[in-house]
């Protein structure tokens, strides 16, 4: 049986920090952790305010081209929901 326990405290503390260091890497234009935060895949797709990306080539492009910082952390962003096998993001 599937475990659907939410919100558990060890997981909710790991979404958050690889979330942190996302965000820092946007600052830092760290693209060796932008690129370790998505799948190296064609089939990625990243989804953003002023532009999508398809492929994780597209993705990582983006990356090169993109000046550094700011994050775009809001301060509404809270971990809604994870559970191990998934977590959500929502205002």
């Amino acid at each position: 049986m599937m475990d659907v326990t939410v919100n558990i405290p060890e997981i909710v503390a790991e979404v958050r920090a690889l979330f942190e260091r996302y965000e820092q890497a946007l600052i830092d234009k760290n693209v060796e952790v932008l690129d370790a935060t998505f799948w190296d895949s064609p089939h990625t797709i990243r989804y953003a305010f002023h532009e999508n990306g398809y492929g994780f080539a597209q993705i990582h492009a983006h990356r090169v081209a993109r000046p550094p910082g700011p994050g775009t952390k809001e301060k509404w962003i809270r971990l809604s929901k994870s559970s191990r096998s998934a977590a959500t993001w929502l205002p």
